[in-house]
């Protein structure tokens, strides 16, 4: 497996429509998962937002976890990620390599904390008419989506009422 981060395109301003931009940001997430596995046989199996603020507005950015499922040549694979940007409109769109640790992809969907170097604030540093905002613009949104096989996979395990537990040696 693989991980990427795809940025949504400019900050939302605050107050903005978030809510829109999510919902525009994943249908182009959804094409290009289509057309990647049709085309390029990658597939698309996990999809986490995440946000930072900024006093500028929320800028919304997404790590999928993909896979080839079948073997590209480098010619194949360097024309796949040329595609991919072009795809998903232009926007940033950079392949981070082999999935070392899925922690890194899912540990957090919005970041909590201030990054004064990076002019980021703190969902602590949020006034309360700017919280109210964020939590409306999040009701009923799928931060985390599984997808694809993996989402099959999750829905077996359900139907068999199985779990996983733990993973042995973690």
């Amino acid at each position: 497996c693989r991980y990427a981060v795809i940025t949504s395109g400019d900050r939302v301003p605050w107050f903005g429509d978030a809510k829109g931009r999510r919902r525009t940001f994943h249908g182009s997430i959804r094409r290009w998962a289509y057309d990647a596995r049709r085309r390029y046989g990658v597939e698309l199996l996990f999809r986490s937002d995440e946000e930072t603020f900024k006093e500028a507005g929320v800028h919304l950015h997404t790590n999928v976890i993909y896979r080839p499922i079948r073997k590209l040549s480098r010619e194949e694979w360097s024309a796949f990620l040329s595609w991919s940007k072009q795809r998903l409109g232009g926007v940033q769109w950079k392949d981070c390599g082999r999935l070392k640790d899925p922690a890194e992809v899912v540990k957090y969907s919005m970041k909590l904390g201030s990054d004064p170097k990076n002019g980021c604030i703190g969902l602590e540093d949020l006034s309360s008419e700017r919280l109210a905002w964020l939590h409306g613009q999040h009701m009923n949104a799928k931060l985390l989506q599984p997808v694809g096989s993996f989402a099959d996979f999750r829905t077996e395990l359900k139907e068999a009422g199985e779990t996983i537990r733990r993973i042995h040696g973690r």
